[in-house]
């Protein structure tokens, strides 16, 4: 299945994302504005992307749908006066191609993905998690991402998805069965109710023992 993501897939695109990804906390007194789409760090002047303009215009008291209808001076003239008033020593600016993506206060750090991927693997090729934006639940099969969203049905995680929460382990069957046609998941559940009683498992709050079952490969249509 050439179009399955492995973490080590994931792991190359953040590697390749992080040569024009960037993190950086600066000093609000190098911080100035052109107008809204515009920020000068230091001299060099950016673009603000739209969350960057909500950050920011939220940080400073500014309403955003009033700002964006203002002419370019007035626009300047708010964002200057009010960054000046910003009680921050410091702004976590997050970079994007050149870009500012977004503007945070200096809770935020900045984290190399990479790192975070790495501490990842070293945990374990199954487990869940979830993706970037909460957007369904993430399982971890044979070191393998799969995502299931509402519908249920599972689809491998796209290369360069960020991973924000994932439990894995090593995994180490002790009952398999293999499954010879695709299943729905009505009908999974089923034939797995039947196989645990057959195994005379018992899964379930008080169960005497921890039970894991190894189905073979999961069909992904």
């Amino acid at each position: 299945m050439s179009s399955m993501t492995t973490l080590e897939k994931v792991y190359d695109r953040v590697e390749s994302m992080a040569r024009f990804h960037e993190d950086r906390l600066i000093p609000v007194d190098d911080v100035s504005f052109a107008d809204l789409e515009r920020v000068c760090i230091s001299g060099a002047t950016y673009n603000l992307r739209p969350i960057a303009q909500q950050s920011i215009c939220y940080r400073l008291g500014i309403p955003i749908h009033y700002l964006r209808k203002c002419p370019v001076d007035i626009q300047q003239n708010n964002l200057n006066y009010w960054i000046k008033h910003e009680k921050n020593e410091k702004l976590f600016f997050r970079f994007d191609q050149g870009e500012v993506r977004a503007i945070f206060t200096p809770r935020y750090v900045p984290t190399d993905n990479k790192e975070v991927l790495d501490r990842l693997l070293e945990h374990g090729d199954f487990g869940i998690g979830t993706v970037e934006g909460i957007d369904g639940e993430m399982m971890v099969l044979d070191g393998v991402a799969y995502r299931a969203g509402t519908d249920l049905a599972p689809e491998t995680v796209p290369a360069g998805t960020l991973i924000p929460f994932a439990m894995l382990t090593y995994f180490d069957e002790t009952v398999s069965y293999q499954l010879s046609e695709e299943l729905n998941y009505t009908t999974f559940k089923d034939r797995l109710d039947d196989v645990l009683q057959v195994q005379r498992l018992v899964v379930g709050p008080g169960a005497p023992r921890e039970v894991e079952l190894h189905l073979g490969e999961p069909p992904l249509a």
